[in-house]
Order: C-alpha cells, then sequence, then structure tokens
C-alpha cells in the first residue's frame, strides 16, 4: 500500500534562491535512484514566504524507507542544512482508498 509524507522545511531569511536550488537538487536525485516513489512534489508557502513543503508519495513501507537511506537524498540533504533555518518536520501519512 503507497505511503505518504508531508515535510515543512523553513528555510533562513535571505537565502530562499538557496533553498529552491537545494529542493530541486534532492527531487533529481529522488527520481533518478529512488525507482519506488511515485511522486516527489516540492510547494512554497504562499502565507509565509520561508517555508517549503515538500510532498512525496512511495510505492510501499520499503520504498519509503529506502528513500531516507539512499546515499543520493542524503547528500541532497546535507546540502539544505547551509539554509535551513531549524530542524524539518515530518508527517507520515496512509493513502485512504
Amino acid at each position: 500500500m503507497p505511503i505518504s509524507i508531508v515535510s515543512k522545511l523553513t528555510c533562513k531569511d535571505g537565502k530562499q534562491a538557496e533553498m529552491v536550488l537545494a529542493l530541486k537538487a534532492m527531487r533529481t536525485a529522488v527520481q533518478e535512484n529512488e525507482p519506488g516513489t511515485i511522486f516527489f512534489l516540492i510547494h512554497k508557502c504562499r502565507k509565509d514566504p520561508v517555508a517549503y513543503y515538500i510532498v512525496e508519495q512511495y510505492a510501499d513501507e520499503e520504498a519509503g524507507d529506502a528513500h531516507g537511506k539512499s546515499d543520493a537524498f542524503k547528500k541532497s540533504v546535507d546540502s539544505l542544512h547551509e539554509v535551513v533555518d531549524k530542524p524539518p518536520e515530518h508527517f507520515s501519512m496512509d493513502l485512504i482508498v
């Protein structure tokens, strides 16, 4: 059964352009290296200029676990450390069909 994750990342003020570049690189790494990924979408909050959300879905629990353990993902996360203001918030969800 597919699983979904929503992650909220708060960017350091003035680092929005760098945040977008890092998130796009992460999306590319996920799409190219994680075949269990159904989608990986990046959003910018309309009301809060430093809030970004990633909405992602994986084919199953194993694919979701593989995402967090992949070298490509870990490298992408390292690039976010320079622009993220505080630890991200993650919300895991089960798809209701």
